[in-house]
């Protein structure tokens, strides 16, 4: 199945409205498994240091066999549109 991970953390000032987008626009794809990953834990450390980034908000795009499809490292710049275009592409 595909997924989608949200890293977010809880001083992060733009991950509410980032998330939100990203729940809207996953909504629509019930077919993609969405995990909300907080960076201050084990978990998110690991798999931040995993996938090889340090800030957050961050949206990986993970594909059937486990490899990165795409990441979003600045996802405060897209549009619930344009994420929704780049998942119904994607699935």
């Amino acid at each position: 199945m595909k997924r989608t991970y949200f890293f977010s953390a809880p001083w992060c000032s733009s991950c509410p409205a980032v998330k939100m987008t990203w729940i809207k626009a996953i909504r629509n794809y019930p077919d993609i498994e969405r995990r909300d990953i907080d960076m201050t834990t084990d978990e998110g450390r690991a798999m931040a240091a995993k996938y090889g980034f340090r800030s957050v908000p961050v949206i990986i795009l993970i594909n059937d066999d486990d490899t990165v499809h795409e990441m979003f490292t600045t996802p405060g710049t897209m549009s619930e549109t344009d994420f929704d275009n780049k998942l119904f592409h994607w699935r």
